[in-house]
């Protein structure tokens, strides 16, 4: 079982971290996307503290860190086409630099990235049917190669590079 702990004590840090590094960036624009999406972020960085904590704990408790997890995953589906849109208005009305949208997104990727290497601990943590109930099924397909992963989300990776979200 401690394997399953590392593994989630890791992610959730680095989940804390990218999450903390883009709100620690001054707000660009101001527009309804931006807080939003910065809304979002604030409480995926509060809940990754919040399960960081329950971690600690012993004996585990699974019924908190099981919601704290589950927030954390919707947060993230939730801000990412909100966060779409922003750098999508934000290109449009050139009211932030390119290269700084592109850190931002590639930060955003990051944090998609820990959460789903956060799946197979949460599997082994409370099994198949209770992941499910958990994790958004978008991020318990990881058998699919990483283009397709990256078009679930929305987009091809690169809606700096054409001005579109992919759909």
């Amino acid at each position: 079982m401690a394997v399953p702990m590392e593994s989630l004590r890791d992610g959730l840090a680095a989940v804390y971290h990218w999450t903390d590094f883009i709100l620690r960036q001054p707000p660009r624009n101001y527009n309804p996307q931006e807080i939003r999406y910065r809304t979002l972020l604030e409480e995926q960085r509060k809940t990754a503290a919040r399960a960081l904590v329950l971690l600690r704990r012993s004996p585990l408790p699974s019924n908190d860190l099981r919601e704290a997890l589950s927030v954390m995953f919707r947060d993230d589906e939730t801000a990412d086409p909100v966060f779409r849109s922003w750098v999508r208005v934000s290109l449009w009305m050139k009211s932030a630099e390119p290269d700084d949208l592109q850190n931002l997104q590639t930060v955003m990727e990051r944090i998609r990235g820990q959460l789903e290497e956060l799946v197979p601990a949460i599997v082994q943590l409370y099994g198949d049917e209770e992941t499910r109930l958990i994790v958004p099924a978008i991020y318990r397909q990881q058998e699919r190669p990483p283009e397709e992963q990256n078009q679930a989300f929305g987009g091809d990776g690169n809606a700096l590079e054409n001005g579109t979200n992919g759909s």
